[in-house]
């Protein structure tokens, strides 16, 4: 497994998986199952929704959950950016904190209903990583080029989950320069046997009648 701090903040493990691409343009990472607090906002442009759903999940970090207790701030901060098919219209954007280690095993329930703490299974994630000070725009761009990146390096990009990609941030607004960023795009997840089954047998109710 690799990184477990950045800068002194606790990360989420994860391990290099499968072939990486030899240009480097990114990274096929498998991060384990774990916790992550979240919240959602709908605004119309991403950029207009980070302060408010980040103020949300500091607040339950800080002290407000049932055990009244302050947890530890880790990184990145995480924010799943869905397609947007009028940029008048409003968008749900949902916000994420990692779990620290030490309240993995039972993270206190949110004080706020508008604040959820839940699993997050294993994930695969393609990730390419960039500086700079990045807005909602400067995401998007970079989620294309990993788009692009990724059909060059010949995956099969009808597998990759168009409909949503992940802006991810490491540093402190405060931090100038060298700042982290990172985009990801994950495969499409695939139907379980129990799901298409049920699906089946809806389908043939259905016809029965």
């Amino acid at each position: 497994m690799s990184e477990e701090k950045y800068n002194g903040y606790e990360t989420p493990k994860f391990e290099l998986f499968g072939a990486q691409p030899e240009d480097k343009s990114y990274e096929i990472r498998r991060y384990p199952a774990a916790y992550w607090t979240s919240t959602e906002q709908s605004t119309p442009s991403m950029d207009g929704s980070g302060n408010r759903s980040f103020r949300r999940l500091f607040k339950y970090i800080t002290g407000a959950n049932a055990k009244k207790e302050k947890i530890s701030m880790t990184v990145p901060v995480i924010q799943q950016v869905p397609g947007q098919s009028c940029p008048f219209s409003d968008t749900t954007y949902k916000m994420m904190f990692y779990v620290p280690p030490k309240h993995q095993s039972s993270p206190p329930d949110p004080s706020n209903p508008d604040v959820k703490t839940e699993k997050m299974e294993e994930t695969t994630a393609y990730v390419r990583t960039f500086r700079g000070r990045p807005n909602g725009e400067a995401f998007k761009k970079e989620a294309a080029k990993l788009y692009e990146s990724l059909k060059k390096n010949g995956v099969d990009v009808s597998n990759i989950d168009m409909n949503i990609f992940y802006a991810v941030t490491y540093d402190s607004p405060f931090r100038l320069f060298f700042r982290r960023n990172e985009v990801w795009l994950l495969p499409k997840k695939k139907e379980s046997e129990e799901t298409k089954q049920a699906a089946q047998e809806n389908g043939m109710e259905q016809q029965a009648e």
